[in-house]
């Protein structure tokens, strides 16, 4: 075996555990809930998109999937109008590549909020959780608009969330002190808070509408969030219980 071979070999080992880490990070063994989510993503939007290839990345040679994103609100941090996403694996058009289990991909036309990692060293992200990170838009029968779907039929979305996240801390204090009072004379954004709120968890794994659920992350943007896991020494994963992750490479026809 070539040292060319034995070298990048260990440049796909060490973009793995750089995956590894992140997936471990967004908890992807169990459920996130849509707080955990906003905190960990470095970048929020809601985008449709226009273009995704796999190719070689330049810097490191391996194969990633480039997907530019016509974005059409920010929710978390900021950017143009058009966004590129760049993810590591990805299936060439003879069958052969890499497969990251649990990677979502992206159709030309395709309506998503994504839920992005902000980029390491190499300029590769993933959405948070993976695929619980990618939400379509899928249309109303009634062609009224859209409801906001993961891959996990957003279950445990909404998992343990309580009012001060949803409200705020002061609102969530008064609110326990002055219900009935608060509920009688709430102010306009109260109001609007809490009616998304009800209409989304109503929703189920239906999928909220998709400006109740702008509406909500705008506001969980806002609030802290201080249960995110950090990095042990006992973890090198950096959290507790997090499986590998699965790489897989795919040979296409001979």
């Amino acid at each position: 075996m070539g040292k060319r071979t034995l070298f990048w070999m260990g440049i796909a080992l060490c973009v793995a555990a750089n995956l590894a880490g992140r997936n471990a990070r967004a908890g992807d063994v169990r459920p996130l809930n849509l707080h955990e989510m906003t905190a960990r993503a470095g970048k929020i939007f809601e985008g449709a998109c226009l273009e995704t290839q796999v190719e070689r990345d330049q810097a490191t040679g391996l194969l990633i999937t480039v997907s530019t994103f016509e974005v059409r609100d920010w929710l978390k941090g900021s950017g143009g109008k058009q966004i590129q996403v760049r993810q590591y694996g990805g299936i060439l058009p003879g069958g052969s590549g890499i497969v990251v289990a649990g990677m979502p991909r992206y159709a030309v036309g395709e309506r998503v909020i994504l839920f992005l990692h902000s980029p390491g060293r190499t300029g590769f992200t993933s959405p948070v959780g993976l695929m619980q990170g990618k939400f379509a838009l899928v249309a109303k029968a009634d062609g009224s608009g859209y409801r906001v779907l993961n891959h996990l039929g957003n279950h445990g979305l909404f998992q343990g969330m309580s009012a001060r996240e949803l409200l705020g801390q002061d609102k969530a204090a008064a609110s326990e002190q002055k219900a009935s009072a608060i509920t009688r004379e709430a102010s306009s954004q109260e109001t609007t808070m809490r009616s998304a709120m009800a209409r989304a968890m109503a929703s189920g794994q239906k999928g909220p509408d998709l400006d109740d659920f702008k509406t909500l992350v705008r506001r969980l943007v806002e609030t802290p969030f201080s249960a995110v896991p950090t990095a042990s020494a006992s973890s090198p994963g950096g959290g507790v219980g997090v499986p590998k992750v699965s790489v897989r490479r795919t040979e296409g026809s001979r």
